[in-house]
This record gives C-alpha cells, sequence and structure tokens, in this order.
C-alpha cells in the first residue's frame, strides 16, 4: 500500500511525516498557491484560547502539546531549521466581557491536556 497526501500545510506535511517515519511508501502533493489554511494562520499553534470546548479541544490542545516532540524528530531526521518560536499569544477586544471569558478559559485549561 502506498499513500498520497494532498497539501503541505502543517497537517499534510506532519501526516507524510509521520508515515514516512513509519516506513511507509507516502507521496506529498501541493500545488504552491497562495491562501493555503497554513498561510492563513501564520503556522500559529495556539489553541489555549480557543473557544472550541471538548474532544476536539481535547485533540487540538495534544497536538500543540507534542509539537516540540514533533521538532525533535525532526532534528534527528536533519531537519534543522523550521523557524518555529515560542512567543505567547495575544487575544485583543473592546469587550471586556469577552476579555473576562478568555481569562477564565485559560486558566481552566493551565493544568488540563495540552496545558498553555
Amino acid at each position: 500500500m502506498s499513500v498520497i497526501v494532498i497539501g503541505s500545510g502543517i497537517a499534510g506535511a506532519s501526516t507524510f511525516f509521520a508515515l514516512a517515519r513509519r516506513g511507509m511508501p507516502v507521496t506529498l502533493i501541493d500545488d504552491g498557491t497562495t491562501g493555503q489554511a497554513t498561510a492563513a494562520s501564520a503556522g500559529i499553534i495556539q489553541p489555549w484560547s480557543s473557544r472550541t470546548e471538548g474532544a476536539f479541544y481535547d485533540l487540538y490542545a495534544a497536538g500543540a502539546a507534542y509539537y516540540p516532540e514533533l521538532l525533535s524528530q525532526l532534528a534527528a531526521a536533519g531537519v534543522v531549521r523550521t523557524d518555529y518560536r515560542q512567543t505567547g499569544g495575544l487575544v485583543v477586544s473592546a469587550d471586556g466581557a469577552v476579555l473576562d471569558d478568555v481569562e477564565e478559559r485559560l486558566e481552566r485549561r493551565r493544568s488540563g491536556p495540552g496545558e498553555a
């Protein structure tokens, strides 16, 4: 069996890398046009302030928590430049209630899966 991964954004590239590490014959296809999801989010991996809850949030946070391990695996494979930096996050709103909600959510998630 072989696999074709469509798209070289963060999800596609990560999927390609994981399959290749397991010895799976895999081909990555990307047309290189502008407007990809990774370009839209600038590669931001920051689930903690998201309003998403439940299983989807748990998956999102686990992916973010796994990212340092992925960087270690990439380094072991010879990929030494990823331009990844941990810089923090910023939530902006003119509505104080929105900011209070985000602050409460961040405090609650501080010790949960994929802690902030």
